[in-house]
């Protein structure tokens, strides 16, 4: 499924977005219908205008609950004009090191989160186990620390497009 991975230094990224506390589970359809959401009510347009930039990112698990099991899922952009809003909320991530994992799917919006949710096990669960690096984005490393998070890119940010291609940026560090 992965048809694409490549390593990323990121220096210090500043986002301006909107989202909300998510449940652990089944989540990534909640995912999908915010973009949605946020695409046809003009929120994600009044948001790149702001900014001044055509790239919007999801930033996932910015924040982290865990005796509620809940984090943070957001739609963002990169805030380079760093502009204040009532609207939006500001984030700011740590310089990390990234891998970054590309895809596309032709599937229908219905089956997108199932899709993504495919990438995603095959991310956590056997390139990152053989990989030799870390995500720090979960509980037992730096996850749950304001700074740290995952991007998600999606080409065109309409998700209910066809093709749909996906990117998944995990920040990481080498295991020790």
């Amino acid at each position: 499924m992965i048809v694409e991975q490549s390593f990323i230094e990121c220096g210090q990224l500043n986002l301006l977005g909107k989202g909300k506390m998510l449940p652990w589970d089944n989540s990534m359809k909640i995912q999908f219908e915010m973009w949605k959401e946020y695409y046809n009510n003009g929120t994600i347009e009044r948001l790149m205008k702001l900014c001044n930039t055509d790239k919007v990112y999801g930033l996932f698990c910015y924040k982290c609950d865990v005796d509620n099991k809940t984090f943070s899922y957001h739609i963002v952009c990169e805030n380079i004009p760093q502009v204040k809003s009532n609207e939006f909320e500001e984030f700011s991530l740590f310089p990390s090191k990234y891998v970054m994992f590309k895809t596309s799917s032709n599937s229908e919006f219905e089956n997108k989160y199932i899709f993504y949710n495919d990438l995603c096990d095959e991310i956590w669960k056997e390139w990152l186990p053989k990989s030799g690096y870390i995500s720090l984005i979960e509980p037992e490393t730096k996850g749950c620390e304001d700074g740290y998070a995952s991007l998600e890119l999606y080409n065109p940010i309409n998700p209910q497009s066809n093709p749909f291609e996906i990117e998944i940026w995990l920040p990481i560090e080498k295991m020790k």
